[in-house]
């Protein structure tokens, strides 16, 4: 399902503020040890600087991400800077932007968004729903079924080495024609 309405304006305990994290975009480089040479973004937990996760993304978003992290705005507006006009324009309001779950190593994304009163929850790629964060200057929460799976987070010293093997993608940019 693509959609659920909530009963109720309050939103399920399971996305209380007491199971949701706060993260940051840290960094977005390319993976140059794997041969398509991926993007990937990395989250940075607020109240701990030392962990970090990444996720491997598509070249689009990671295009859109980088743009709305240095606050560039293309020629014409692309997929997200549409969703967010239309939103808008409904007078739809973003309440939480999720990086909810993770299934079969990929991760799940949520929107939780207020439709004059109705909010729903909107299943999403993490990617995009981070493009839009960082164009709308909108928190990015991570579920504490997640920030709670160690495996997943990477130390500093793992991230260093991590870094020194990929390339910053605002290095890409500039290659990308919209």
């Amino acid at each position: 399902m693509v959609e659920k309405e909530f009963e109720t304006q309050r939103l399920p305990d399971e996305f209380s503020e007491q199971v949701l994290q706060e993260v940051e975009v840290a960094h977005l480089i390319i993976d140059e040890t794997a041969d398509t040479k991926p993007p990937i973004v990395i989250l940075r937990l607020k109240d701990k600087s030392q962990q970090w996760l990444p996720i491997w993304i598509g070249n689009p978003e990671s295009v859109s991400i980088s743009w709305g992290m240095q606050d560039e705005k293309p020629p014409r507006p692309i997929t997200h800077d549409l969703l967010l006009n239309l939103l808008q324009a409904a007078n739809a309001n973003i309440q939480q932007i999720i990086v909810s779950d993770i299934r079969e190593q990929t991760f799940i994304g949520k929107m939780v968004i207020d439709f004059n009163g109705t909010v729903k929850e909107i299943d999403c790629r993490p990617s995009d729903a981070i493009a839009i964060a960082v164009r709308a200057k909108h928190p990015i929460l991570v579920a504490k079924k997640l920030t709670d799976q160690e495996s997943l987070w990477k130390p500093q010293e793992e991230l260093e080495e991590f870094l020194k093997r990929g390339k910053p993608f605002r290095d890409m940019t500039r290659l990308v024609e919209v």
